[in-house]
């Protein structure tokens, strides 16, 4: 994956051209998306955010889970009840519980 020394990393691009690909060709019935922001996707601007949560969206009813970590950002407009606020210092703990949540439901 490329690096982005300005800060932010685009999204969309990451998703579609890379991990969502990918991610389908993988033979497990479960998948799991975990996205972690500091912030708004730095591809986003106020007329792409309902194509993205629209995006986001198709990606739920293909089955894939995605849970979105904010480090004191609020993901709420992106990932409806799915996402957790934390700290820099909460964050590690945060995923592997959530994780451990999602591996042991029943599909």
């Amino acid at each position: 994956l490329p690096t982005y020394d300005m800060g932010g990393t685009p999204d969309m691009d990451v998703l579609t051209e890379f991990l969502v690909p990918r991610l389908m060709d993988r033979p497990e019935k479960k998948k799991v998306i975990f996205m972690i922001c500091d912030g708004e996707p730095s591809d986003i601007c106020r007329r792409m955010q309902a194509s993205y949560k629209r995006y986001l969206e198709s990606l739920q009813k293909m089955g894939i889970i995605l849970w979105g970590f904010g480090i004191q950002a609020d993901l709420s407009r992106y990932f409806g009840e799915n996402w957790s606020l934390v700290s820099q210092t909460s964050l590690a703990s945060t995923v592997v519980n959530q994780l451990g949540k999602i591996l042991l439901e029943r599909m």
